[in-house]
């Protein structure tokens, strides 16, 4: 008799909210002010990240990888998306990619590669967050007052910039 076990990967993870250009919101352990992408736990189990990827390249989804650690339900987890490339469980979490003010997307993997979030790709003024809300599965928003490692809810939204090509 053969017993199969299939580990199967919560959905109830997501990229909640992202800043492409960090001038003055919150520095890191070293007192850089970098980009940073926090994910959101909005189930009601914890999850174990260790293997999953944060990447800015769709060909690439495991560019960053998560050192074990566990994130739990209803929790925020901010990663600086410095270059720095520290995955250390103990500290501070910097990826080894910045993010584009211009815009691109973020992708967020199991560690299979498969992608279980994606952010959309946008241009975002200096000290402007991108964020869902409610938490983990909302509409995307634009925000003066970005919520780092806290809920969307408080966030002032403001429209996003439009580009129009005239000619």
């Amino acid at each position: 008799m053969f017993v199969l076990c299939i580990k199967t990967y919560s959905q109830d993870l997501a990229i909640n909210e992202f800043v492409s250009s960090n001038d003055t919101t919150i520095a890191d352990e070293n007192g850089d002010y970098e980009d940073w992408i926090e994910i959101y736990n909005y189930g009601t189990s914890s999850i174990n990240l260790n293997g999953f990827g944060l990447s800015d390249q769709i060909d690439n989804p495991l560019k960053w990888v998560f050192p074990n650690i566990t994130l739990g339900a209803k929790e925020y987890l901010l990663i600086w998306a410095s270059d720095k490339n520290r995955s250390n469980e103990n500290g501070e979490l910097h990826t080894n990619f910045k993010l584009k003010s211009g815009g691109e997307a973020i992708l967020l993997s199991n560690s299979n590669g498969n992608t279980i979030d994606e952010s959309p790709a946008v241009a975002l003024a200096t000290d402007t967050s991108y964020g869902r809300n409610p938490d983990g599965t909302g509409n995307w928003a634009t925000y003066t007052t970005p919520t780092p490692n806290d809920s969307n809810t408080g966030a002032t939204s403001a429209e996003p910039e439009k580009i129009a090509i005239n000619e």
